[in-house]
């Protein structure tokens, strides 16, 4: 039992230090804002450069943010795989409001321009990871 006290305050300062590290290097990074990378593969739009990432799979699980993307966008994610259809709504924009460039030579990851209609699919990405949380 000693010993578990002896690692725990060492334990829960390193956890703590590490998440406030983690966030400080979140805002201090300067493409956050910036533009939107959207990894192709593994179905993620992230921020900028940086580890802040949603998942593209929540999606099918809380359709009810949907609709204001869909309205923004001119255009319907549709089913079986809405992870997919949201992927290639942020990839192709009807309307042609902007056009994604490759990262690399692989194309695996598209840099998406922040705007409008990218901001609005963010914020709707955010919404429904909290929506099982309100």
């Amino acid at each position: 039992m000693n010993r578990a006290r002896r690692w725990t305050l060492p334990l829960l300062l390193a956890l703590a230090l590490g998440g406030c590290i983690d966030s400080q290097l979140l805002q201090r990074d300067p493409t956050i804002g910036q533009f939107y990378t959207l990894d192709t593969e593994r179905l993620r739009l992230c921020q900028g450069s940086s580890v802040l990432c949603h998942d593209l799979v929540i999606v099918a699980y809380s359709r009810t943010v949907l609709p204001e993307v869909e309205k923004i966008y001119g255009a319907e994610v549709r089913g079986p795989n809405y992870p997919l259809s949201f992927a290639r709504l942020l990839m192709n924009p009807p309307g042609g409001e902007y056009q994604p460039s490759a990262v690399g030579s692989d194309s695996r990851y598209l840099r998406l321009p922040a705007n409008e209609l990218t901001d609005t699919a963010w914020r709707a990405l955010e919404r429904t990871r909290k929506q099982p949380y309100e």
